[in-house]
């Protein structure tokens, strides 16, 4: 599937497990920026990353993977636990 961010085509193809993406290949899929990338590895935020040879920032395919499904789920148990507006009890209350 081909993608276009900020005027470049993108091609996602699903890596091997092995794969190491990089910052632009992470942003493109997570649809945030590098400089957004870049400030959550700052904030110890955001998918597990490493630096080879000390400098070159990858990210492993498995820990992306990893980052979203934590991601789906807290957001998936944020919504199990929200209360219900006061509106909609309200409206419960006169049926």
């Amino acid at each position: 599937m081909n993608k276009s961010v900020a005027g470049e085509t993108l091609s996602f193809v699903r890596p091997n497990r092995m794969a190491l993406l990089t910052p632009r290949e992470v942003g493109g899929f997570l649809r945030v920026s590098i400089c957004t990338l870049k400030d959550w590895r700052r904030q110890d935020r955001g998918p597990r990353f490493l630096k080879v040879e000390g400098r070159l920032i990858r990210y492993p395919w498995p820990s992306l993977i990893a980052y979203v499904e934590s991601a789906l789920s807290q957001a998936a148990s944020a919504n199990r636990n929200a209360r219900p507006s006061p509106q909609l009890e309200a409206g419960e209350a006169s049926k």
